[in-house]
Order: C-alpha cells, then structure tokens, then sequence
C-alpha cells in the first residue's frame, strides 16, 4: 500500500490483477486499473515524479 500526493490510499488486489484506490475524501473504494497480463502485483509505491509503480511477477 501506499499513499499519494492527494492521500489517497493506493493498494493491489493480488490475485484479481487489480490496483484499486480508496479516496481520501469519501473513504470509496473503486477499481484503478486492471490488466490481465499482471499476474502477482505486489506493492505500490509512488515516484517523485506521481507516477505508480508495482511490482508484479
């Protein structure tokens, strides 16, 4: 998990191919993106520069 600059809560769904995001304002869960090709996402972190970055396998 991680936080961004909006501290927003940015964490992966392992097993579903997803990150999701928890808005910080509402405390809403909603699906960030999905990719079929990402097997073991693992961990988010979020660059200097506001990019996301996840490790997968």
């Amino acid at each position: 998990m991680s936080i961004d600059a909006d501290n927003n809560l940015c964490l992966t769904i392992v097993g579903e191919r997803t990150v999701g995001v928890i808005d910080a304002k509402t405390g809403q869960y909603r699906d960030y993106t999905y990719d079929k090709e990402m097997i073991w996402s693992d961990g988010v972190s979020i660059g200097p520069e506001g990019y996301m970055y996840t490790g997968a396998a």
